[in-house]
């Protein structure tokens, strides 16, 4: 998308212009405005971080405040021009990129990446531009991923540390499509795919290419955070047993986060949703695209940003986390109503913030009347009927176990120590009492006469359980499972040990770590080797491991 000179000089006046009347005219009631100032009252206590609030309706900007300390060290505090890493609100931004090299007939969101980073693996499934935006590809995301080779929270992390790991990828979380699983690493791809067509380095073709002709002109891409740069805050960890402590800055990949911007400047981006630049109306359209899964499931993640309804209205949003920073964006496009809250401390609440100023200014819709309210009625089975359901079950997807058992003529489900009682809606099928959430189990018998277990809670996909020995392996076993365990993807080993019957694991860089035993072959460890699957030959020796954490499902390690 081109736009000459002329023109972005008088869009860039235009938009200067709004902002001012919007200051001048554009008004809050006393009532309103008290109320929203008090939701910030704890963020300007002294030695206090804070952050930006702006509001804006329909152009004009209602409300524009900064709180707290955007350093505690020298006691700057933040202002309403102060720069904050928006983290992953970033992700529209990138988006946005693609839709504009699509427009140019430079990139087909259809097309495989591979068109476009030829070094990718072949996954042996099609991964498209549509999979990266929708967090739906199936590949490895950033952080878990590194993790998992060696990196700490401490240590700088680029693109290509993060293209050079994933090529050597062998395998994906799940078929593209399948399922929809939040991966940054989609958007760094992204990144790198918009320098190679373009020629420019990330930043600055972001820079000449969308966030000028936006006129956002305190908005950029950190790709090197040793960089000065005046009116940036400093941020926080914060938790109630420990003071403010300084989270320094290690981030410098680009696509899936790390852009830094005023409040104000996200204002004059997010009104593009409800009323968009002339000539930016596609892409801003288009931003808002959703796609189903394969199985026809609804995806609420479009191209960057997520559209729900909250509180009976339509929203567009996303929020951010990084180091101290916590940034949320949420735009009400049928009230033309957008709200930015931008913070520099951990536990500031950032989106609860932005949703009590939304509470504050729309007006509550009553909830749609209900329909006649269906009568459960549960069936009456002996004691008898309902001991042939007893037993303990495993969900291999999300490891944990299940027992099913008799007390006092009624069965018992009991997961992590809790147990809920269990009423039959049919001979097959019993409804969870007590659990918060409706939830139905639904017993199946298996080719061999087995009882397998299906879990359904609202409109999710069930849950697929199947009978297991819970018996604990012995000392012996459990020796066994000690070795060196090496993944080719990563170039990097972990080490299991057992000393006085327990469990562990050692990595060089993370330290060590006790594991606990789940079921047979099937250990629990922490982050970021968290879930360990033991993998055996025909003669039953094992061969090596999958680990799980988060974001990386059943990554292959080999017994040395």
């Amino acid at each position: 998308m081109k736009h000459s000179l002329q023109k972005h000089i008088r869009r860039t006046a235009l938009l200067a212009t709004m902002l001012a009347v919007g200051c001048l005219n554009a008004q809050l009631n006393a009532l309103q405005e008290s109320q929203i100032d008090s939701l910030f009252l704890a963020w300007n206590q002294p030695g206090h971080p804070g952050g930006s609030v702006g509001v804006m309706q329909d152009g004009q900007l209602l409300y524009s405040r900064a709180y707290g300390l955007a350093s505690l060290e020298f006691e700057v505090p933040n202002k309403t021009s102060t720069r904050y890493n928006i983290a992953s609100v970033s992700k529209q931004f990138t988006a946005m990129g693609i839709l504009l090299l699509e427009s140019e007939g430079k990139v087909d969101l259809n097309a495989d990446i591979r068109t476009y980073l030829p070094e990718l693996p072949d996954f042996g499934y099609r991964i498209n531009l549509r999979h990266l935006m929708h967090h739906t590809s199936g590949l490895r995301s950033l952080h878990d991923l590194l993790a998992l080779a060696g990196w700490r929270g401490d240590d700088l992390r680029t693109n290509e540390d993060l293209y050079r790991i994933i090529k050597n990828q062998r395998d994906l979380n799940f078929p593209p499509g399948e399922q929809y699983l939040y991966c940054n690493t989609g958007y760094i791809l992204m990144a790198l795919i918009i320098e190679k067509i373009t020629g420019d380095p990330f930043a600055d073709w972001m820079n000449h290419c969308v966030f000028k002709p936006l006129g956002m002109h305190n908005t950029y891409v950190e790709d090197n955070y040793t960089r000065v740069v005046v009116n940036n805050a400093h941020s926080y960890y914060h938790s109630h047993d420990r003071l403010f402590e300084s989270a320094q800055a290690f981030w410098s990949y680009t696509g899936a986060g790390n852009i830094h911007a005023t409040a104000q400047d996200l204002l004059l981006w997010s009104r593009n949703f409800y009323a968009p630049q002339a000539g930016w109306e596609a892409p801003f359209q288009k931003l808002r695209t959703l796609d189903p899964l394969n199985d026809g499931r609804a995806n609420s993640y479009a191209f960057g940003v997520i559209l729900e309804e909250k509180g009976g209205y339509q929203r567009i949003l996303h929020s951010g986390s990084i180091g101290g920073y916590r940034s949320f964006m949420g735009v009400y496009p049928e009230q033309r109503l957008n709200i930015i809250v931008l913070t520099n401390f951990s536990s500031s609440q950032a989106g609860a913030k932005a949703d009590a100023i939304a509470g504050l200014l729309l007006e509550k819709k009553e909830p749609a009347p209900k329909g006649k309210e269906q009568i459960t009625r549960y069936q009456k089975m002996s004691a008898t009927e309902l001991k042939q359901f007893e037993g303990t079950f495993w969900n291999k997807a999300a490891h944990y176990s299940v027992g099913i058992s008799l007390a006092n003529d009624t069965l018992r489900y009991t997961r992590d120590g809790k147990q809920y009682p269990m009423l039959a809606l049919t001979p097959q099928s019993f409804q969870l009492q007590g659990t918060g959430e409706p939830t139905t189990l639904v017993f199946q018998s298996g080719p061999k006469g087995e009882k397998t277990l299906q879990e359904i809670k609202g409109t999710n996909p069930p849950t697929q359980l199947k009978p297991y020995d819970p018996e604990v392996p012995g000392p012996q076993e459990i020796a066994t499972y000690a070795g060196t365990y090496y993944s080719p993807e990563l170039d990097t080993q972990y080490h299991i040990t057992v000393k006085n019957g327990q469990l562990f694991w050692r990595h060089a860089r993370h330290g060590e770590f006790e594991m606990t035993l789940l079921k047979k072959d099937v250990l629990k460890g922490s982050w970021p080797f968290e879930i360990v699957e033991i993998s055996r030959d025909t003669a039953q020796a094992i061969k090596g491991i999958a680990v799980s954490n988060g974001r990386v499902k059943k990554l292959w390690m080999e017994k040395r």
